[in-house]
C-alpha cells in the first residue's frame, strides 16, 4: 500500500474516528442527563426521607424526654412512697410497742383485778358473818324487849290488882285493858 492511501486511509480513520468521539461525547452526554435526572430523583427522595426521618427522630427525642421526665417523676414518686413507707413502719413498730405495753398493763390490771376480787370476797364472807351476828343479836335483844314487856305488863297487871280492889266487873273491864296493852306491847316488837 501506499502512503497515500495510508494518508487517505487515516484521514477516513480520523474522521471515523472523530465521528465516533462525537457519537461517544453525544452519548456521555445523553447518560449524563439520565444520569444526573435519576440522581436528582433519588436526591429529592433522600431529601424527603431525610426530613421525616429528621422529624421522626425530634418526635422519638420528644418522647424519650418525656420518658425521662416521666422516669425521674416516677423515682420521685417512687422515694416519696419509699419514706411514706418508712414513715408506716415507724408507725407500725411503735403501735406494736404501745400494743405490747398495753397488754402488760392490762395483765397487771388483771392481776388487781384478781386480787381485788379475793379482797371484796373476803368482805362479802366478813359481812354475811356480821349479818348473821347481826340477826342472832337483834333476836335476842327481841327476845328480851318481849321478856321486858312480859314482866312490866305483868307488873302492872299486879300493880293495877293491888290498886284497884274493886266489884268484879271492874276487874272484868281493867283485866280487858291489861289484856289489850299486852297485845299491843307484844304486837310493837
Amino acid at each position: 500500500m501506499s502512503v497515500e492511501a495510508l494518508k487517505s486511509l487515516f484521514d477516513v480513520l480520523t474522521v471515523v474516528l472523530l465521528g465516533l468521539t462525537f457519537l461517544a461525547g453525544t452519548g456521555v452526554l445523553i447518560t449524563g442527563n439520565i444520569i444526573n435526572r435519576r440522581q436528582s430523583e433519588q436526591l429529592k427522595t433522600f431529601d424527603s426521607d431525610m426530613t421525616k426521618a429528621k422529624s421522626e427522630l425530634a418526635t422519638q427525642q420528644e418522647r424519650a424526654a418525656k420518658a425521662e421526665g416521666n422516669i425521674a417523676l416516677a423515682e420521685q414518686h417512687a422515694a416519696e412512697a419509699n419514706a411514706k413507707a418508712e414513715g408506716f413502719r415507724l408507725d407500725i413498730a411503735s403501735a406494736n410497742e404501745r400494743a405490747e405495753k398495753a397488754q402488760a398493763s392490762l395483765a397487771l390490771a388483771e392481776q388487781h383485778a384478781a386480787e381485788a376480787n379475793t379482797k371484796a370476797e373476803g368482805f362479802r364472807l366478813d359481812i354475811a358473818k356480821a349479818n348473821q351476828a347481826s340477826s342472832e343479836a337483834q333476836a335476842q335483844v327481841a327476845g328480851a324487849t318481849v321478856e321486858a314487856a312480859k314482866q312490866a305488863v305483868s307488873q302492872n297487871l299486879a300493880h293495877l290488882r293491888d290498886t284497884f280492889h274493886t266489884t268484879p266487873s271492874r276487874r272484868f273491864f281493867y283485866g280487858l285493858v291489861a289484856f289489850s296493852l299486852s297485845q299491843y306491847s307484844l304486837e310493837a316488837i
